[in-house]
Formats: C-alpha cells, sequence, structure tokens
C-alpha cells in the first residue's frame, strides 16, 4: 500500500505541475549482480555469468528547478550458473544449488533526481526511488525444469553527469545501484534524453 502511495504521488506532481518540461530517456550499459555463493561440500562451478547488458526507459518532469520525479522500465538481463556434484541426496542437493543461481532482475522505478550542480552544458545529478522487480531463475535438473518466480520491492540510488547537445537533447553516463533480495546489482550506463 505505502507502495502505491509513492507511485501515486510522483505520478500525480508529473502530470500536476503548471510549467517545467518533459523529457524521455533511454539507455544502455552493462549489469552486473554480486555472486556470493556458499556451495555444499564437493559442488562444482562449472560456469558463473553474472553481468548482462541492461536496457531502460524512463520518463521525468522537472516539477521545481532541479527537481525531477521519473518512472520507469529497467531488464538488467540475463544471468546464468552450473554447477556440478556427487551426492546421495540429488533432490535436496539440487534444491540448495538453484538458490546459489545468480539473477539479474527487470522491473519498474519511481524515484526522483535532483540536479545538484550545473555549468554551462554539463550537469550532475542524483537519486533514489523503489525498484519494483521480477525475477524467474530456471533450473534443470536430470532432465527436469524448475522455475522460481521471484517479486519484490526494494530501493535504488544514482548518479549521473549530463551534456546537453541542444536545447532538448542529453547524452548522459550514469551508475545505479539496486538492492533486491537475489543480491546486491551495479548498473554502469550510456543514454539520450530527449525533452519536449
Amino acid at each position: 500500500m505505502k507502495t502505491a502511495n509513492i507511485i501515486f504521488l510522483l505520478t500525480a506532481c508529473m502530470s500536476g505541475a503548471a510549467s517545467g518540461q518533459w523529457q524521455v530517456g533511454l539507455n544502455i550499459g552493462q549489469a552486473s549482480t554480486s555472486s556470493h555463493l556458499n556451495l555444499p561440500d564437493g559442488a562444482e562451478v562449472l560456469a558463473l555469468d553474472d553481468t548482462d547488458t541492461s536496457l531502460g526507459i524512463e520518463v521525468t518532469y522537472e516539477v521545481l528547478p532541479g527537481l525531477l520525479p521519473k518512472i520507469g522500465y529497467v531488464n538488467l538481463g540475463d544471468a546464468k550458473s552450473a554447477f556440478q556434484m556427487d551426492t546421495t541426496e540429488p533432490d535436496s542437493m539440487a534444491a540448495i544449488l538453484r538458490d546459489q543461481q545468480p539473477a539479474l532482475p527487470d522491473g519498474f522505478i519511481a524515484g526522483v533526481s535532483y540536479r545538484l550542480w550545473q555549468q554551462g552544458q554539463w550537469q550532475w545529478q542524483a537519486g533514489t526511488g523503489l525498484f519494483i522487480w521480477d525475477s524467474e531463475v530456471r533450473s534443470r535438473y536430470n532432465n527436469t525444469l524448475y522455475v522460481n518466480d521471484e517479486k519484490g520491492i526494494d530501493y535504488y540510488l544514482e548518479t549521473s553527469v549530463a551534456y546537453a547537445m541542444g536545447d532538448d537533447i542529453e547524452m548522459l553516463a550514469g551508475y545505479r545501484a539496486y538492492t533486491p533480495d537475489t543480491g546486491h546489482i551495479d548498473q554502469w550506463m550510456l543514454g539520450v534524453r530527449v525533452g519536449f
């Protein structure tokens, strides 16, 4: 309920403002999750890929000078892993190993950024908000496919530097840190924002 109220307030602020500028942003980057494996004795990591390409789209509105609420969608990519071990309890060990798989979820963001500094065509922003995420982990053991679907709501922190190419176009480089239950995620990105 708290999340719905925050999203409603952000949307109301964005739609109710009388002046300012809308911006649509697209970004591409790289996301990686911290893989803290806690494997049982005898388990061996055959493959581990906890980094992938990320994509995102966001809409912002400057409700006050320097204050920019935003909503958007981000896909952090896919993570993959493979484990092997000899055991007399294959089903229970398969379940334990499934829980060790890294995950890069996708989901929606709702937050706010603030322009901390501006000099000429350069600006620096920082922000925070909610990450409403969904992660589907697929694993296969003995020709059986297991699917674990996890959902959650967590916070993110971000910072970016942008350069104005004109009145309505900005190029940006940024960093965002997510804290879902599946593990800390770092995202580095390059993007463009277009105002209208």
